[in-house]
């Protein structure tokens, strides 16, 4: 690797990282035969369309994982025994719009089972059809639901827009939210599909994450952007978990609600933490004041201006405020502040002392109502200890960040399904454009880089999972604690640019409103700005790095060799001897560098170290399958 500059930017460290964690994975992914053949991966060829990608992934997660929490997984999942992207399991079928308006079902599943030849037993017996056989048939019974119904509701959204109605026809302030039908049918949907609870009913215990996060993946595409409430609504219901917080009555209520899956009884929490001196710097942006109230010293009042509050038609919130003494004095920082629950209406529909201000006109996620709000006398419960605000939203902002990921690789995968439809059904220059090597060499550099995207965030939900009921062990509480701010970095970033590539893939129609394509790559944007900006998680990375005082990057070291040593083993087995030789040689520069490095050049190097050897990987791959 030669000796790095020291002006390297961390948000360049974060985005190779990233990388490495993606494509190392992507590489185990397809390196490994259960049956010991050696076909081509087929990715350049789109005939027929076996695979989406991403179930197979949660197929392993399901089976190996469940019935043992070894220390010896690698970082992605323990990917040695999975077959190669032929024969991977689609959890969905997509209804595929084509320009001329016509509709046609393609087919991206097979309903055989897939056994893994390489573990003891197959994983229907392993778990006696138990586990993978029920959240499968879910998957793709949800699946069809969201290429037909959910899509529809969608695109309806995008066109009614919300609007603000501040005063009713007597002159009295009212500021009601106005949402289509569509939205709130969205919104039920979600309750009763589990978009949330089926994280917290925990049916199949710690995989229950697993099974939500994939239907959150199948979801957000169809959904207007309601993921965001149901976002938030997820780690409010994380907080009150960790916390221990229900039992203050209100908050116990509100458990029960935001977890609930039923429409009727479902509500949705916001998160309003953004104000006009600070986004991301609350520490010295917040400027909201609380001051007690009489009683049992849990009761205050707010007062303040949330910029930018997302989800306002929410039921509940958590927010940030600073405590006045009995001098008027509020402390500065981030010991000042503290966390606060505050319904937004009373049992009349009225708002809680607040104002909805103005709507925000945004460049993209306008079927979601994001707007200003002056809070004059909120009534609200302290549910942090003082000063202790921003430690105890934290687990509010593992959450979020983690859908942020959700959302950004869920759209490019939408897109690409779209576009390898539209290559199968699209002829140019005398032939279909799937047969044509330049158009699909593009579409298989993309492919891959969402593959790798879906196994990172696979492999990062299973720690939420573990963390959900107690089992995640110390290591992979560091590592978690790493790879979540990466995660959302660097594919919130990266996934931007493959929607735009994709929508280039159609061409003119790829500019077209009416398909929905514009949407899906106007949306994406806002991914790396929510629940913090590159920069800013680049700088929540160092403070992993300095709080365990380099730990973090020993134990990503090892998991990082582990992997290593198995894709070593595959390459040889396959004669590419050249990739075992740029691996060996990667993993050395690392463990050369690591110690004499500076925090940031050190995240640079753990990722293009492996990115390095891995792309001698992907570079073979590709001759093979080009």
């Amino acid at each position: 690797m030669g000796v790095l500059p020291s002006h390297r930017p961390l948000a360049f460290g974060l985005t190779q990282l990233g990388r490495a964690t993606s494509w190392l994975s992507f590489c185990r992914f397809i390196l490994h035969s259960p049956d010991g053949g050696k076909r081509a991966v087929q990715l350049c060829s789109l005939e027929p369309l076996h695979f989406s990608g991403f179930v197979t992934p949660l197929q392993e997660r399901f089976s190996c994982m469940f019935s043992s929490h070894s220390s010896h997984r690698p970082l992605a999942f323990g990917l040695t025994q999975l077959g190669r992207a032929t024969s991977w399991l689609s959890f969905c079928r997509f209804i595929l719009h084509s320009p001329d308006g016509g509709k046609r079902a393609v087919q991206l599943c097979s309903l055989e089972p897939l056994r893994f030849s390489g573990f003891v037993t197959p994983l229907r017996e392993r778990f006696s059809c138990m586990v993978f056989e029920d959240v499968d048939a879910d998957l793709l019974r949800f699946g069809e639901r969201t290429g037909k119904e959910l899509w529809a509701l969608s695109r309806e959204c995008e066109r009614n827009q919300p609007s603000l109605v501040q005063f009713d026809a007597w002159g009295q302030r009212d500021d009601q939210v106005i949402t289509c039908n569509a939205w709130k049918e969205l919104k039920a949907i979600g309750a009763e599909e589990g978009i949330v609870g089926l994280a917290y009913q925990r049916k199949h215990g710690q995989w229950s994450r697993l099974h939500q996060i994939a239907k959150m993946f199948l979801f957000h595409p169809s959904s207007a952007f309601v993921t965001c409430p149901f976002a938030m609504t997820d780690g409010a219901a994380k907080t009150i978990e960790a916390l221990q917080l229900r039992g203050v009555p209100e908050i116990k209520e509100a458990f029960s609600r935001l977890t609930s899956m039923d429409r009727s009884n479902f509500w949705t929490s916001g998160q309003w933490m953004t104000e006009r001196g600070g986004g991301s710097d609350v520490a010295n942006g917040t400027e909201t004041i609380a001051i007690q109230q009489p009683g049992d010293g849990t009761r205050f009042k707010l007062y303040g201006y949330k910029w930018f509050s997302s989800a306002i038609d929410a039921d509940v919130t958590f927010t940030l405020a600073r405590i006045r003494d009995g001098d008027g004095n509020t402390s500065a920082g981030t010991k000042g502040l503290s966390m606060f629950f505050a319904k937004l209406r009373d049992e009349e529909g009225r708002l809680n002392n607040m104002e909805v201000m103005k709507l925000k006109n945004k460049l993209g996620t306008k079927q979601l109502p994001t707007a200003e709000l002056l809070l004059d006398g909120l009534d609200a419960i302290l549910v942090s200890e003082p000063g202790h605000g921003v430690a105890s939203i934290s687990q509010m902002l593992t959450v979020t960040r983690l859908h942020s990921a959700i959302g950004a690789i869920s759209a490019a995968r939408r897109l690409m399904q779209l576009c390898r439809d539209y290559s199968c059904r699209r002829s140019a220059f005398g032939m279909m454009i799937k047969d044509s090597p330049l158009h699909m060499l593009n579409l298989s550099s993309l492919e891959i880089q969402i593959r790798a995207g879906e196994l990172f965030l696979l492999d990062v939900s299973r720690y939420l999972g573990a963390d959900d009921v107690g089992l995640l062990q110390k290591d992979e509480s560091i590592l978690f604690r790493l790879l979540t701010p990466v995660l959302k970095a660097f594919y919130a970033k990266t996934m931007v640019n493959v929607c735009c590539e994709l929508m280039e893939a159609f061409g003119g129609q790829g500019y077209i409103e009416d398909t929905g394509i514009p949407c899906l790559v106007r949306d994406a944007q806002v991914h790396s700005i929510w629940e913090g900006t590159t920069n800013v998680l680049s700088l929540d990375v160092l403070r992993v790095l300095a709080k365990t005082k380099g730990e973090v990057l020993l134990i990503f070291n090892e998991r990082i060799k582990r992997m290593t040593l198995d894709v070593k083993n595959a390459v040889e087995k396959r004669g590419l001897s050249d990739c075992s030789e740029a691996l060996v040689t990667a993993t050395t520069s690392l463990l050369k560098t690591a110690a004499s490095t500076s925090l940031d050049q050190m995240c640079f190097v753990v990722g293009a170290s492996y990115f390095n050897g891995s792309y001698y990987i992907r570079s073979s791959e590709r001759k093979t399958l080009v």
